[in-house]
């Protein structure tokens, strides 16, 4: 199973986005987060379910 990185950006967002949860309902911002995991870890035990649509579409 290959390991899961996140552009910084993007990990920066998904923060923001789970502090702004937790500060509208305590414990939403860790449900945030877990679903973030759960959704990870589907990709990485079967990758084929879900393809590349296209490469390379942030220019890195």
């Amino acid at each position: 199973m290959k390991p899961v990185r996140f552009h910084t950006d993007a990990e920066a967002e998904m923060n923001g986005a789970a502090a702004y949860y937790e500060n509208e309902q305590p414990d939403l911002g860790k449900r945030f987060l877990t679903a973030v995991q759960e959704a990870v870890r589907k990709v990485q035990i079967n990758p084929a379910l879900y393809p590349v649509i296209e490469l390379d579409v942030a220019g890195v």
